[in-house]
C-alpha cells in the first residue's frame, strides 16, 4: 500500500494558522509552534480521513472562539463593544394598509339597445364600436315604407270620419235650411189666410142667421113667400158649414206651420245626439290608430338613449328586426368601473367612498384614482 509523508509543517499550512489536530502521534503541547518539525508517515488511504478530522477540529475551534471574549496580546479580555440606544415614548399611530385585489373592467351601467318594432329590415347602421355618441343620436334606421302606407290610409279614413261627423252634427246644407225657412214663412201666411177666411165665414154666418130670422117673421106676416124664407134659412145653414170648414182649414194651416218650424229647428240645431256620438267615436278610433302608426314610425329610427360609448354592434344592414334582439351595447356616460372579488377577511377594511388606485395594461404606468362606489351584498 502506498504511504504519504506528512510533517507538522504540512499541517500548519493546511490549517491556516492557530489550530492543530490532537491525537495524531505527536508529543508536543498544543500551541507549541517553535519545536523542530518531526516527520512521520501515514498510509495513503488514511489521508482523506485525516483531512476530514482537521476540518472538524477547525469548525470546533471557531465555535469555541465565538463563545469566548476577545483577548489582547497580553492575555487580558478586550473591552466589549458599546451599543447606542435611543428611547422613544410609546404612542398609538395609524398603520397604513393596502388591500390588493384583481378584477375586470365593466360598464357602470351597460345599456342594451334593441328594436321596438318587429319584422322590419335594417336599412342603415350609423354607429360603430368605440364611437362616442350623444343622447338622441341616430344609430340605425329600419325600413318604414309599410307603416307609412298604413298611416296614409288611416289619415284618409280620418278625413272621411270627420266629414261624417260634420254631417251628423249638421245634416242639412245652408240652402236646405233657407228653403225650410221659406216654407215656415209660407205656412205662417197660409195660417193667416185661413184665419181671415174663418173670420169671413163667421161674419157670413151671422148675416145669414139674421136674414133667416127676418125672412121667417116676414113670411109669418105674409110680406114674403115661404120659399124665400126657407132659402134664407138654407143660406144660414150653408154659412154655418163654411165656418166649420174655415176652422178646419185654420187648424191644418197651423199644423203645417208647426211641422215646418220643427224641421227648420232640427236643421239649424243639428242631427240626433246618438248619431253625433257614433260619429265622434269613429273619429277618436281612427285618431288613436294614427297615433299608434306614428309612434311605430318613430321607433324605426334607433337612437342613443344616453351619452356614452358604443361597446358592441350587432346590427347589420339587411337583418330583420326582432323585439328584444340586441342591436347595440352601450356604456352609459362612458363610465367604467372595476368589479373585483374581495376575500372575506378584507371586507371589514373597506367602506363606501374609499379612495382606490387602479392600474391596468391599457393605461400603462399611469394610475387611475377612483372611489369605492358599492359593496355588493353578494
Amino acid at each position: 500500500m502506498k504511504s504519504t509523508e506528512i510533517t507538522d509543517e504540512t499541517y500548519r499550512q493546511d490549517i491556516g494558522g492557530s489550530a492543530s489536530i490532537p491525537g495524531i502521534g505527536s508529543s508536543r503541547k498544543h500551541g507549541d509552534l517553535t519545536a523542530p518539525p518531526r516527520r512521520f508517515r501515514l498510509p495513503g488511504w488514511l489521508v482523506p480521513v485525516v483531512a476530514a478530522a482537521t476540518s472538524a477540529v477547525l469548525a470546533f475551534a471557531a465555535g469555541t472562539r465565538a463563545g469566548k471574549p476577545e483577548r489582547t496580546a497580553s492575555g487580558r479580555a478586550a473591552a466589549p463593544a458599546v451599543i447606542s440606544v435611543t428611547v422613544e415614548p410609546a404612542a398609538t399611530r395609524p398603520v397604513h394598509q393596502q388591500v390588493k385585489i384583481t378584477g375586470s373592467i365593466w360598464a357602470w351601467d351597460p345599456l342594451t339597445i334593441s328594436a321596438e318594432v318587429a319584422g322590419l329590415r335594417i336599412e342603415s347602421v350609423l354607429a360603430e364600436e368605440g364611437d362616442l355618441v350623444k343622447k338622441g343620436q341616430v344609430l340605425a334606421t329600419l325600413n318604414s315604407s309599410i307603416l307609412r302606407s298604413e298611416l296614409d290610409r288611416a289619415q284618409a279614413q280620418l278625413a272621411a270620419a270627420l266629414a261624417a261627423l260634420d254631417k251628423a252634427v249638421q245634416p242639412n246644407r245652408r240652402e236646405d235650411i233657407n228653403a225650410l225657412r221659406a216654407a215656415v214663412a209660407q205656412a205662417r201666411a197660409s195660417v193667416a189666410q185661413q184665419q181671415a177666411a174663418l173670420v169671413q165665414a163667421r161674419a157670413n154666418l151671422a148675416n145669414a142667421k139674421q136674414n133667416a130670422v127676418r125672412y121667417a117673421d116676414l113670411a109669418k106676416q105674409g110680406a114674403v113667400s115661404t120659399q124665400e124664407a126657407e132659402n134664407k134659412q138654407t143660406a144660414a145653414t150653408v154659412a154655418e158649414a163654411e165656418v166649420l170648414s174655415a176652422v178646419e182649414k185654420v187648424n191644418a194651416a197651423e199644423f203645417a206651420l208647426r211641422q215646418t218650424q220643427e224641421h227648420l229647428s232640427m236643421a239649424e240645431s243639428g242631427g240626433r245626439k246618438e248619431d253625433v256620438r257614433m260619429a265622434q267615436a269613429e273619429v277618436s278610433r281612427i285618431r288613436a290608430d294614427i297615433s299608434r302608426l306614428q309612434a311605430l314610425i318613430a321607433q324605426t329610427v334607433i337612437r342613443a338613449p344616453s351619452d356614452g360609448l358604443i361597446a358592441r354592434r350587432d346590427a347589420h344592414i339587411g337583418d330583420t328586426s326582432a323585439i328584444g334582439k340586441q342591436l347595440f351595447q352601450m356604456v352609459r356616460d362612458n363610465r367604467l368601473e372595476l368589479r373585483a372579488q374581495v376575500p372575506e377577511r378584507d371586507l371589514p377594511k373597506l367602506s363606501s367612498d374609499q379612495p382606490v388606485r387602479i392600474a391596468c395594461m391599457a393605461t400603462g404606468a399611469r394610475v387611475i384614482e377612483g372611489r369605492l362606489r358599492e359593496i355588493s351584498p353578494q
